[in-house]
């Protein structure tokens, strides 16, 4: 029938699938047996047919009670509800309302859904729902909702609008086999400009139609909508339009050559909105106008001319600053407002008296949720912080600082629901993390820990300023290994008992956070077999020494790792380097040991090989390797006995006299003194 009534103009039909009457005051009324349970508005037993302005073929719809299209050319939708293979939001602007409406739109189809945003130099990227920056290829039926309040897209203008349409087209690689949709969803984006005439180009929408058509040779498979009047995106994702107003299409028109509308049924309209996408700009026009109509001629409706003008002074004060700064005059004109309401209860303009105290309401309660909301951010960003900063801590101080931290975002979570669900994962993670620690701390009290005697010198501690060894379990061995290391430099060291999970108790020497600001040596402390640690992924060794990093303060740097566990090889201290570089260690060097290693009473490690007819090798460089990053941040083997470990390197000239090649930290010879360490 659409088929056979187009050559008569006429562009759509509904019809319904069930038994149909009209009651006496006009009403249609639907049922599905035609004797009872007669319903008024059923719209699923409504069909919608229109020509697809893409392909001319006859399409269907069919829209539930919430005005959510339900069924698609007689197929049932997948869950999202959505005609649109894709649906991108192009949010232009980050104030609330304009935030709100792009989560609830992109929120009604999360399978398909993803939000487009520039940033301050234009640069376009797209997103998913989880905030990860996604590159997409589109294939068949799409939809852009361009969202912002209607006088913030006048401003950017139709040009530049359609600029960013288009460079959004292109940055999603549209492969099109069907037509697509540009909405541009805030107020008033068709309303006529107030000289414009109907066969002119007057409204936005049709100014951004017209320039993304280009007479023919723009993207033309792709209709454009704007509306007249207010609007509103519902929590629900819906859109909602103040009665009167109207929806206009826009499509280019292959045959004639040239652009054609049409007007489109609105499934949900209210004579009064809660959230329209309108803003001050806006206010500010209609106040203006009011005051020079007609209305304000007579007597009776100059007593509310000075309310006015003092409403339209603050909201152009308030346009030329922040809107923060005026709470305090907007509430106290907010009860001037609602006093005069009160003795005026009958004047001919209440209508427009009341629409401008209800947009009095919405600039107060928009600079409370700010400032609630900003407040409220800086609280969750300065509690992470103090969670991060926990994370390092000593086990026993980590679990105070937990506590204290889950009470925080306990208090934080209380304030709304929003704030409930935004740090409901963070909770969860605290409370585990405390669990875990409180283990850990029980555990790790029962370690045994070792006497080191602090007279018992055996070298000069040179390169760092301090050496922490990180013992990895409850091993007599290992014990026995951290004593011998640390009486060779007792006053140079501390030990760390470290488990599985992080978790640490300073055992020997100074707190972490107590040690002297410079270079530290790490080193790990543990059992080795067939290439690796044994119990101990290298991410957990790199994890590790990223924390005695960070507990050591910022100004205090890793530059040596030692790693004493026996059978290593050098891919182990290759791999371990780029672990390091990804938390922010890159200047370290990692030496790893080839073959067993031991040991010895006065702190020195040597190295035995059956292939060695198992001689004790000391400062071995056959079996001991040692690897760093060089200035091209390639990953490169260095000598693992240099200059660093002795306070003066020598040679020996040709004719047997000794040679100073290298003085550590560049000092003078005058400024050597007391016992040295030296490399010949």
């Amino acid at each position: 029938m659409l088929r056979q009534l187009k050559q008569t103009g006429v562009e759509s039909i509904s019809a319904r699938s069930e038994y149909v009457a009209i009651d006496p005051d006009g009403k249609k009324l639907t049922s599905s047996t035609g004797t009872s349970e007669w319903r008024h508005k059923d719209s699923k037993a409504k069909t919608h047919y229109s020509f697809n302005e893409f392909t001319g073929e006859v399409e269907s719809r069919v829209y539930n009670s919430e005005g959510t299209l339900v069924r698609y050319n007689g197929k049932h939708l997948s869950s999202n509800n959505s005609q649109y293979q894709t649906n991108i939001v192009l949010q232009l602007s980050d104030n609330e309302t304009v935030r709100n409406a792009t989560n609830a739109l992109t929120s009604k189809h999360p399978d398909n859904s993803y939000i487009a945003k520039m940033n301050d130099n234009g640069k376009l990227t797209v997103y998913d729902l989880s905030g990860n920056e996604v590159s997409l290829n589109v294939n068949g039926k799409y939809r852009i909702n361009v969202v912002a309040h209607g006088s913030e897209m006048a401003a950017i203008g139709a040009e530049q609008l359609a600029t960013y349409i288009t460079d959004l087209q292109t940055k999603l690689r549209i492969e099109q086999t069907e037509q697509g949709r540009i909405a541009l969803v805030g107020c008033e984006t068709d309303k006529p400009s107030s000289s414009g005439t109907s066969t002119e180009i007057t409204s936005l929408a049709q100014l951004v139609a017209q320039r993304l058509y280009d007479g023919g040779n723009g993207t033309i498979n792709a209709e454009v909508t704007g509306r007249t009047t207010q609007i509103e995106v519902n929590a629900n994702g819906t859109k909602t339009m103040l009665t009167g107003g109207t929806k206009t299409v826009y499509s280019w028109d292959t045959d004639k050559g040239g652009i054609s509308q049409k007007t489109e049924t609105v499934k949900n309209h209210s004579e009064a909105l809660k959230n329209p996408l309108i803003n001050l700009n806006e206010e500010i026009q209609r106040l203006e106008e009011l005051l020079k109509s007609k209305k304000f001629t007579s007597k009776k409706q100059s007593k509310h001319s000075d309310l006015l003008s003092d409403t339209l002074h603050a909201f152009r004060v308030v346009r030329e600053n922040e809107l923060g700064f005026y709470h305090s005059e907007l509430k106290a004109l907010k009860l001037n407002f609602d006093e005069h309401l009160r003795t005026n209860p009958n004047s001919e303009i209440i209508g427009e008296l009341n629409r401008v105290n209800a947009v009095l309401q919405d600039f107060i309660t928009d600079i409370e949720q700010d400032l609630r909301r900003t407040e409220l951010e800086q609280s969750v960003l300065l509690v992470r912080e103090k969670y991060e900063a926990a994370k390092v801590l000593e086990v026993g101080d980590k679990v105070k600082k937990l506590k204290k931290t889950h009470e925080w975002f306990l208090d934080l979570a209380s304030r709304s629901p929003e704030m409930r669900e935004q740090l409901k994962h963070d909770i969860l993670t605290v409370k585990h993390e405390i669990q875990v620690a409180e283990e850990s701390q029980a555990k790790l009290e029962k370690w045994e820990v070792g006497n080191i005697r602090q007279d018992h010198i055996t070298d000069p501690f040179v390169g760092y300023t301090r050496q922490i060894l990180i013992t990895t379990t409850d091993d007599l061995e290992l014990i026995q290994n951290e004593i011998r290391l640390a009486e060779k430099y007792p006053n140079n060291t501390t030990i760390v008992h470290m488990d599985k999970n992080g978790n640490y108790k300073v055992v020997y020497g100074l707190k972490l956070d107590q040690i002297p600001k410079g270079d530290l040596k790490v080193m790990i402390n543990a059992h080795g077999e067939l290439g690796s640690i044994v119990d101990r992924s290298i991410e957990e060794i790199a994890e590790y020494i990223s924390t005695i990093e960070q507990a050591t303060g910022e100004d205090s740097s890793v530059r040596k790792v030692s790693l004493v566990p026996c059978d290593l090889k050098g891919e182990y201290a290759i791999k371990l380097l780029s672990k390091l570089q990804k938390r922010g260690i890159s200047n370290a060097k990692v030496s790893v040991r080839l073959v067993s290693t031991s040991v010895l009473p006065n702190g020195r490690k040597i190295a035995v090989d059956s292939a060695d007819d198992f001689r004790a090798r000391y400062r071995s460089d056959i079996f001991k390797k040692t690897y760093a990053f060089n200035e091209k941040g390639e990953i490169i083997p260095v000598d693992s006995y240099t200059d660093e470990h002795y306070d003066v390197t020598l040679s020996i000239d040709k004719d047997g006299k000794p040679k100073i090649e290298r003085i550590y930290g560049n000092k003078q010879l005058s400024e050597l003194k007391g016992a040295l360490k030296v490399f010949v």
